[in-house]
């Protein structure tokens, strides 16, 4: 089993979450490498979110390490120009928010959603990226650690469940439930897998920050305390 060091995070109003809200994603992302059956123990998670017109904010980041361990535990990548997941995941955000004038994401489609890339999962070589519109703003992750697979299909899955997540939580936007079904419409093997694993959560209730989320937002909701993503 792993743990999350080094962490960061950045609560409303700096920021478009609120600490249920973060909660609820970093139970989700332990639940899922849970469900991977080997616990990356090194790596690196970045959360940025960007509301319309105006600069991106980190969310969340941290490194994973060995329960035993301290310290930093990036891992490193020999093999490519960036050295550690650090890197790699700071360049994959990086390439979205320079698109398209310097970037190495090559789409070449329509940019709707105020002229933004649409949502997805974008790749070029090592970089990989979710990009989550909302009506008001977008969500960017990534995540780089040493899985059993190199990554290759892990990593999508775990972006894809952190979509579904946001989409749980933001069930009265549109845009951000379309961005989650479109990725849900891409979905296979182990990425359905992560999406009904995050669904049967907020259904269960049965872990703490879900729990805590669900007695937190609702009557919040209801008192009209919330507004959306970014709003």
């Amino acid at each position: 089993m792993g743990k999350f060091i080094n962490m960061e995070m950045v609560l409303e109003p700096e920021s478009t979450l609120f600490q249920p809200e973060i909660d609820v994603i970093l139970a989700v992302i332990d639940q899922v490498l849970t469900s991977f059956g080997h616990y990356p123990t090194r790596g690196t998670f970045i959360l940025v979110g960007q509301k319309r017109g105006e600069a991106a904010t980190n969310i969340i980041r941290f490194n994973l390490a060995d329960e035993e361990s301290e310290g930093s535990r990036q891992e490193v990548y020999n093999d490519t120009y960036y050295s550690t997941s650090n890197s790699l995941a700071e360049a994959a955000i990086d390439e979205v928010l320079s698109w398209p004038e310097n970037s190495v994401y090559d789409y070449q489609g329509e940019a709707k959603n105020f002229g933004l890339l649409p949502s997805g999962i974008y790749r070029c070589t090592e970089l990989k990226v979710l990009v989550l519109n909302t009506v008001f703003g977008r969500f960017l992750a990534s995540c780089y650690a040493n899985f059993m697979d190199d990554g290759h299909t892990q990593s999508t899955a775990l972006l894809i469940a952190i979509a579904e997540t946001f989409a749980q939580m933001g069930k009265e936007d549109k845009i951000l439930q379309q961005s989650a079904q479109a990725l849900y419409r891409q979905a296979v093997g182990i990425d359905k897998d992560a999406i009904i694993l995050v669904r049967r959560l907020f259904l269960d209730r049965a872990l703490p920050a879900l729990s805590a989320w669900h007695t937190w937002h609702e009557p919040a909701n209801n008192a009209g305390e919330l507004t959306l993503f970014f709003e």
